[in-house]
């Protein structure tokens, strides 16, 4: 299959895991994080570039848990990071989008060194320096309340902080929904 897209370099790449459920004797035993249970099937990790613009899907790779095939085992991680290296010269694009399952220092660092950057969703625990000491978000988001503008309609604070899984600075935002902050950097 060799269609063209187009791309821009406004553009992202957006890499994520899917679950396929299937009763079949190729299938195996995987967890699902959702229903929070075991089932039969596949594990897929994507890649699909989006703009203002189109979509489309651009490369897949099934995840093979290690206890399937412990010889071969890659972590979703590193198969992430393949499908970016893969395709960062075939298609334009200038943010990462991962959710927060992916955000760890393996990953941003090979994103820094090919020159982009990355957008994710944060979990509520993740720490974050804090007048010298690291706290949940959960927590900055009470303190730092206050400080919020109020954008298109949204209660949001912005700014340059260290969060310790990464073990430096970036460009977090919390925005301030009924049902709680949600965490993005």
């Amino acid at each position: 299959h060799n269609e063209t897209r187009s791309s821009s370099r406004h553009g992202v790449l957006i890499v994520d895991d899917t679950a396929v459920e299937k009763q079949m004797p190729e299938a195996y035993k995987y967890y699902d994080h959702v229903d929070h249970c075991f089932k039969k099937g596949f594990v897929l990790v994507t890649a699909a570039y989006a703009d203002p613009k189109t979509s489309y899907p651009v490369d897949v790779e099934e995840y093979m848990p290690k206890h399937v095939d412990a010889d071969g085992f890659r972590t979703k991680i590193e198969i992430a990071i393949e499908l970016v290296r893969r395709n960062q010269d075939k298609i334009g694009f200038r943010f990462l989008v991962i959710d927060s399952w992916y955000l760890c220092k393996e990953l941003d660092e090979f994103v820094r060194g090919i020159e982009k950057d990355w957008i994710s969703r944060l979990k509520s625990d993740r720490l974050v320096l804090y007048q010298g000491r690291y706290i949940p978000l959960a927590e900055y988001a009470k303190l730092v309340k206050s400080k919020a503008k109020t954008v298109a309609g949204k209660r949001v604070y912005g700014r340059s902080a260290k969060l310790k899984s990464l073990k430096q600075r970036v460009k977090l935002v919390v925005v301030y929904e009924e049902d709680g902050p949600i965490f993005l950097a």
